[in-house]
């Protein structure tokens, strides 16, 4: 009976150490799925929605990827282009909006007279969404009502000459000065 035992124990160690054997090779770590990043595929489109905010104007641009973004993840893109807000990251799309403190190109080459600090002030951009370029040492105080009203609200001017011709007549003959 002993004998029986011995054996006993011993056929349940084999089948234990095969069993261990055989499911620890069957049972191999699976490697987990890998998620890979998305990157910007060759011909592929950026889409920029650019909005100028000293004339709170706007403009959108299609052109096809720059080869420095060709290969880059959303992350990569981001670090090497900080002021782009990414809207849209597709492998052949990638869509964002840049803010520039700045007038477009419409805006930047108009110019209007107008009041700043008391005084007559050249800008450029429209009436109400310029910025300050000029500023002369006509005072509004000295000019008639309906001429204040009129620099108020913004005098759109063509040309340097007309600019000059319009503050001469505002000087009343007096030459005028520019402060800034």
């Amino acid at each position: 009976m002993n004998k029986f035992k011995y054996l006993l124990y011993g056929f349940l160690g084999l089948v234990l150490a095969f069993s261990i054997t055989f499911f620890s090779s069957t049972q191999r770590e699976k490697p987990e799925a890998s998620f890979k990043e998305p990157t910007l595929q060759s011909g592929g489109f950026l889409l920029t929605h650019t909005i100028y905010s000293l004339c709170n104007h706007n403009s959108t641009s299609n052109q096809a990827f720059p080869k420095e973004l060709v290969g880059l993840t959303k992350k990569e893109v981001q670090k090497l282009q900080p002021d782009w807000e990414i809207i849209r990251f597709e492998p052949n799309l990638l869509e964002v909006k840049i803010t520039l403190e700045a007038l477009d190109e419409q805006c930047a080459n108009r110019k209007y007279l107008g009041l700043s600090e008391g005084r007559v002030a050249i800008f450029r951009g429209m009436p109400g969404k310029g910025v300050l370029e000029k500023l002369t040492a006509i005072r509004a105080d000295n000019l008639p009502t309906s001429e204040v009203e009129s620099l108020k609200a913004g005098l759109e001017v063509s040309s340097e000459g007309e600019i000059l011709e319009i503050l001469e007549g505002l000087a009343e003959g007096e030459e005028y000065e520019e402060l800034e």
